[in-house]
């Protein structure tokens, strides 16, 4: 029995590490995906079988177990938790629709209309513009409010750092007044480690995200954060780490392989012995 028991243990090891190995080498996979989060696979014990319990017995009797007799039943993956640290900032052209969020948490933004009608959010500002000239993410997704950037404009669109678009239209002057279109709004949760992720490098909300709170850059709940034209969030997986962790995983994975090994060969000695 305790080397069936040793057999499943193992297997628990074999089956944490592999999703450990998952989750690593889909971040690694994401290494160049601007504004990427990492996720964490995070162990915890399975419930232990009890043979005997501690306390068990009557003093006065002398007979009193002071400890129990437990036996663990292996590893499970608890969940994977998100590092929503903000990745490195990447330059790209001045002129284009690349949008950074500049902050500190990470738990800072953009808005994104779904065809279902549902809002997703990302931190990858990788933005383009439609045929109608409504800035969308690289999947053809608005980003809310909508921004529509008129035909006839007079160089590139302008965005600030509290979000705001401007445009020259055509035939305007140099020294007249560029034309305000939309503000860019931001979205934060209490938990985003609440947040499903759908991948796109979109999260959606969930009841355990809490409420989403909005408004626009270095506005109120979003003071001190920034929008910055020209670059892009990297993605904040960190390639020696992730490898070293792949490393220990797969030493991990190998020594229950053994154990596994081990059992097979006593659990055939024991069948010799009896046959």
């Amino acid at each position: 029995m305790s080397n069936f028991r040793a057999l499943n243990i193992a297997a628990t090891g074999m089956s944490a590490q592999q999703k450990r190995i998952d989750t690593d080498a889909n971040n690694l996979a994401n290494l160049n995906t601007p504004g990427f989060k990492k996720s964490i696979a995070e162990f915890n014990e399975l419930p232990y079988q009890t043979e005997r319990a501690a306390g068990m017995g009557d003093k006065s009797e002398g007979e009193y177990y002071s400890q129990g007799i437990q036996y663990g039943t292996g590893v499970g993956i608890g969940g994977t938790s998100i590092n929503f640290a903000p990745g490195e900032a990447e330059e790209r052209s001045k002129e284009s629709l690349s949008l950074q969020i500049v902050d500190n948490t990470g738990n800072n933004f953009f808005i994104i209309n779904l065809p279902n009608d549902e809002k997703a959010y990302t931190r990858n500002g990788q933005f383009t513009k439609n045929e109608d000239g409504v800035v969308t993410t690289m999947e053809g997704y608005e980003v809310e409010p909508e921004i529509k950037i008129p035909v006839d404009i007079k160089g590139p669109v302008k965005i600030n750092e509290k979000g705001e678009a401007y445009v020259k239209l055509a035939g305007s002057k140099d020294n007249d007044e560029p034309t305000k279109l939309e503000r860019i709004k931001l979205a934060k949760f209490t938990n985003p480690q609440g947040l499903e992720q759908i991948g796109g490098g979109l999260f959606k909300e969930t009841n355990a995200s809490g409420e989403v709170i909005i408004d626009e850059a270095g506005e109120g709940e979003f003071s001190g954060v920034r929008i910055k034209q020209g670059y892009l969030e990297a993605s904040n997986t960190n390639s020696l780490t992730t490898i070293t962790d792949l490393i220990k995983s797969q030493q991990v994975y190998s020594m229950n392989s053994k154990v596994i090994e081990t059992s097979e060969r006593m659990l055939d000695d024991v069948v010799r012995i009896k046959g």
